[in-house]
């Protein structure tokens, strides 16, 4: 069995075509691990895969929405 990490922006043009990808994984009996933000929980484990949040607003910097934590995150996840 093979472990997959999926770790995608949480917008509908990149997690919508993720899904049946994820799902024919873990139908096929991979361990599919999904790194989203809390908003599509419920679509992506429908397709089997163990979801793992991150907060979304603490990835953009405050004075601006340039985006800034991607270090602090993948820490988190690890």
């Amino acid at each position: 069995m093979a472990r997959v990490l999926v770790v995608i922006t949480p917008a509908e043009g990149h997690v919508n075509p993720s899904l049946g990808l994820v799902k024919q994984l873990t139908d096929n009996g991979e361990e599919v691990v999904y790194v989203c933000t809390e908003e599509y929980r419920s679509r992506i484990e429908q397709t089997g895969a163990e979801l793992r949040t991150y907060p979304l607003a603490e990835l953009f910097g405050r004075s601006s929405r340039k985006f800034c934590g991607l270090p602090r995150m993948k820490r988190s996840i690890i």
